[in-house]
């Protein structure tokens, strides 16, 4: 993810707008649709936390506001966001500046980066989703629980967040055996 990120030109608007989401995406795992409808009222300054209702399941998630991610929001907020008075963090570059549509899922922003990172050959996810993926798969590497890695997600239950954790059938076999030594 790295690569992704650092590929990106935070020295113009549009780029710091879309460091800012892809940040989101990378460190949080949020869906497309909860970064799209991100509001500066569910962003705590002051109480280091993003407290926002998904999209998908209603449910609240309450997140830290890692530092990078809260130095990327004030940079773009401060010295990218198109004047507005809108609530919506993420608006459009182009005339008018409003928000996203409901039906963009961001793709174009993490198809670029994919393109500036020299990836977008590469087979399998290319949308936001992918960070959805690799961060799942990081915890799991890093030793977390399959309820915590499902909890960062903001999954209601661990049986979704096993679809996003095939793809590293060993981790999960000694999860498995982990948590069944445990009695979970």
């Amino acid at each position: 993810m790295n690569r992704i990120l650092g590929a990106v030109d935070r020295s113009t608007p549009l780029g710091r707008r879309d460091y800012a989401i892809l940040l989101l995406a990378a460190r949080y795992g949020l869906r497309p649709c909860d970064i799209r409808r991100l509001t500066l009222d569910e962003i705590d300054w002051r109480g280091a936390r993003i407290d926002l209702r998904q999209l998908k399941t209603g449910r609240l998630l309450t997140l830290p506001l890692l530092p990078d991610v809260a130095d990327a929001l004030s940079v773009y907020l401060r010295d990218g966001r198109p004047c507005s008075s809108d609530r919506t963090v993420f608006l459009r570059h182009r005339a008018p500046f409003e928000p996203f549509a409901v039906q963009n899922n961001l793709m174009a922003i993490m198809r670029q980066a994919l393109q500036r990172a020299g990836l977008a050959s590469r087979t399998g996810r290319r949308g936001l989703y992918l960070m959805r993926h690799t961060l799942a798969t990081r915890l799991l590497a890093c030793g977390r629980q399959i309820k915590t890695i499902a909890d960062v997600l903001g999954h209601a239950s661990t049986d979704t967040t096993y679809g996003y954790l095939r793809v590293d059938l060993v981790g999960l076999r000694a999860v498995a055996i982990l948590e069944e030594e445990l009695g979970r």
